[in-house]
């Protein structure tokens, strides 16, 4: 960096500023756990900070910490030691974390249920307590991963001093991670180890460019590998690469062999001194050096695999854009058009790799060939331990992020070239990135995260429900839906808390009866979307309780969806809580009608029949023939004209219209599946229904009238023929 124009010199710094900010944007709006293995990684840092011991890994005991203990204790003793220091209170930051039993980490399409904790006041803003001390932890991490950005920067000065845009371009594909910023900003030792191996990759950079023994350059490289591999096992992939480097310098350069032999003394000695103690333990403890064979016990094995596209896919989106536990993130199309980046990106630059050494450029060969060594060790440790336990995550693979990013632009520019044309694209595609990393924290985390909405007073259009849960919360009213096929039925909840419960009550919706072919999947939550716990219900608080229900199948005609809403206790495999209903009388269940489910284009066909008040007839079936005895199947087919204040019936008579029936089959039309108070023009009722014919029924040909009547008897008149039926065909009746 030595004579650097002072633009230069100042970029590492700037870019590092902006990534503090960002971060903190990032750990500001992410609440507490709602990141990857967070809550065992603040839980080991706590034990730490009040016993000032580590925890020995037993296979088969549970702990909060499970197979963090596992890790080396570098990244968790500078955390405990700060807090013991500075005082930070950790009193009941354990309690702080309430697991989510229906939490859905790794899917993207969950509505509800993308949390792993419930969340409550005690966590809110301004931060105090235990909940500021986990935010300052959150905070201190960031900062030490915010040490990559110069070190990354520095790395490409140095690897590339004649293409000075590569190394800028590489810091802001860095810093505008979303992704990165996101996981640097939580409580984890990747954010220790990532700045250590950047540093370690800038000093084995600026070793490969000397000639001379550089004994203070070998031994600073070996003090970060062994530093790395003391913040987490995938730091000792710069030990490695430290010692090819060492070998290579020493071919290159023609060194002896006594001085090729001291180089890597220079090199092991600081990493032995520094980590060796830790590896040593674990030898002498699980059997052994690193650990992994009683933190695979741990953390279980790998069961299962999606299938090799969807662990790179996955790998690939979680490196630039996935949030929350892998289940929040942007549209697919960005998701893709990351993929695409990234695939096209690496591709250019192997090719550029490829052409160096065919074109005789040893040197810039030499260099990439570094990024791609490191990237290759890396991604082998990636690859061994996703195969011993279930770990896809892209962030497993930050240890290389810098020289990932120095191969992603290289790649771009070579391929945008020096037209004019072209030659913007990857400073765009950066640019682009950058919008993204702004964004994401307020439009997809924030609205992931949006739990209970206070209200003031229940809409006036919303459905009075007044149903007491348990003598604890009250439905009060509801806002109901409309979907078709597709879409998601909506629906939205308006709660009254009564007072706390003493554990926190599970939300259930189950869908009732049969919705015409339509499912309505059944949900298990906690309200809010599964993000508040009953235990902080205070007296008189009301609040709006939001759902998107995805709704699976079509439905023949437009039916009402019926849900059972309850509160369980304990939250799986518990009892319902009692139920009572707005004047105290207990109720078995409480059933909603959730909303509307619609299908697209109607249903039947023909020409458009009579109108019968509020309906038209649009279709019919009606067997010709029939046996005294049996049943006669009869199938119409309603088109709603207009909506209607009465509650009507249809009825299907057998026989002369003018006198009464002879066999009949009278009800809600559609089988209540649509009460008529939820009718809209368009709606279609399909009806089917038998009629129990006579045994003693003479044989002979009979009509078939259909029509409406309320309740009080009266029936909806034919438009425009003065009767009140319209009769459908004739059924020839035989004997039985």
């Amino acid at each position: 960096m030595k004579g650097a124009p002072i633009s230069h010199r100042a970029v590492p710094w700037l870019a590092t500023l902006a990534f503090i900010i960002l971060g903190t944007l990032y750990g500001a709006v992410v609440p507490l756990y709602e990141s990857p293995d967070e809550p065992k990684h603040i839980a080991l840092v706590a034990y730490l900070a009040e016993t000032w011991s580590w925890p020995r890994q037993e296979p088969g005991v549970v702990t909060p910490w499970l197979q963090e203990a596992s890790q080396p204790p570098l990244y968790y003793a500078f955390l405990a030691g700060l807090t013991r220091l500075f005082g930070w209170p950790t009193d009941g930051l354990k309690e702080f974390f309430r697991p989510n039993p229906f939490a859905r980490p790794g899917d993207l399409s969950a509505g509800v249920n993308k949390n792993v904790a419930l969340h409550g006041p005690q966590e809110a803003f301004p931060w105090s307590g235990p909940a500021l001390t986990a935010h300052l932890w959150r905070e201190v991490s960031l900062l030490l991963a915010a040490g990559t950005i110069p070190a990354l920067y520095g790395l490409g000065r140095t690897l590339f001093p004649d293409r000075p845009a590569w190394a800028l371009g590489a810091t802001l594909l860095v810093v505008f991670n979303p992704a990165f910023a996101f996981n640097m900003a939580r409580v984890s030792n990747d954010a220790l180890v990532v700045p250590l191996a950047a540093w370690g990759l800038w000093v084995l950079a600026r070793l490969w460019a000397r000639k001379d023994p550089a004994w203070g350059l070998t031994a600073a490289a070996g003090t970060l590998a062994g530093l790395a591999g003391l913040a987490k096992l995938s730091g000792l992939a710069l030990l490695p690469l430290a010692g090819l480097v060492v070998l290579a310098r020493a071919f290159r350069y023609r060194q002896s062999l006594g001085a090729a032999l001291l180089s890597l003394v220079c090199l092991l000695a600081p990493a032995v001194l520094v980590s060796g103690w830790w590896f040593w333990q674990n030898l002498k403890l699980y059997g052994d050096p690193t650990g992994l064979n009683v933190m695979v016990q741990v953390a279980g094995p790998r069961r299962e695999s999606p299938g090799l596209g969807a662990e790179l896919r996955g790998t690939v989106w979680s490196y630039w854009a996935l949030f929350g536990w892998m289940n929040i993130g942007p549209e697919p199309a960005v998701l893709h058009l990351l993929e695409a980046f990234t695939l096209v990106g690496l591709g250019a630059a192997a090719a550029l790799t490829v052409r160096s050494l065919a074109r005789h450029d040893p040197g810039l060969f030499g260099r990439l060939g570094i990024l791609w060594a490191y990237i290759g060790l890396v991604a082998a440790a990636f690859i061994r331990w996703t195969s011993l336990t279930p770990a896809s995550d892209g962030r497993l693979l930050y240890p290389a992020v810098g020289p990932v990013a120095l191969l992603l632009f290289s790649g771009w520019q070579t391929l945008a070239g020096r037209r004019a044309l072209t030659r913007p694209l990857p400073w765009l595609a950066v640019g682009g990135l950058g919008v993204l990393a702004v964004a994401a924290p307020f439009r997809y985390i924030l609205p992931a995260y949006a739990g209970p909405q206070p209200i003031g007073a229940v809409p006036a259009d919303a459905r009075p429900v007044n149903a007491t849960f348990g003598e604890r919360l009250r439905l009060v009213a509801y806002e109901a839906g409309a979907a078709g096929p597709g879409e998601a039925l909506r629906l939205t909840l308006y709660w009254e808390c009564l007072g706390p419960t003493a554990e926190p009550w599970a939300l259930f919706f189950h869908q009732v009866g049969d919705a015409a072919g339509a499912v309505v999947p059944n949900l298990d939550t906690f309200p809010g979307r599964g993000l508040m716990s009953t235990t902080d219900c205070r007296a008189g608080y009301r609040f709006a309780d939001r759902y998107a229900f995805p709704v699976a199948g079509v439905p023949e005609g437009t039916v009402v969806a019926r849900l059972r809403v309850g509160f369980r206790v304990p939250a799986v495999g518990g009892e319902a809580v009692p139920v009572a209903g707005p004047s105290g009388e207990p109720l078995e269940a409480l059933v909603i009608e959730a909303g509307k489910l619609r299908r697209r284009g109607g249903a039947g066909g023909g020409a458009r029949g009579p109108v019968i008040g509020p309906l038209r007839l649009k279709d019919f079936d009606l067997p010709g023939t029939a046996r005294a005895g049996e049943s006669l199947p009869v199938t119409t087919v309603w088109e709603v004209a207009g909506p209607t204040a009465d509650d009507w019936r249809l009825f299907i008579h057998l026989g002369d219209p003018a006198r009464p029936p002879l066999a009949q089959a009278d009800g809600p039309p559609a089988g209540g599946s649509l009460p008529a108070g939820w009718w809209e023009a368009g709606d279609i009722l399909v009806d089917r229904r038998q009629i129990p014919l006579p045994l003693d029924l003479a044989p002979g040909r009979y009509p078939v009238a259909v029509g409406l009547y309320r309740p009080d008897g009266v029936r909806a008149a034919v438009q425009g023929s003065g009767l009140s039926y319209t009769v459908l065909g004739e059924v020839e009746i035989s004997g039985r």
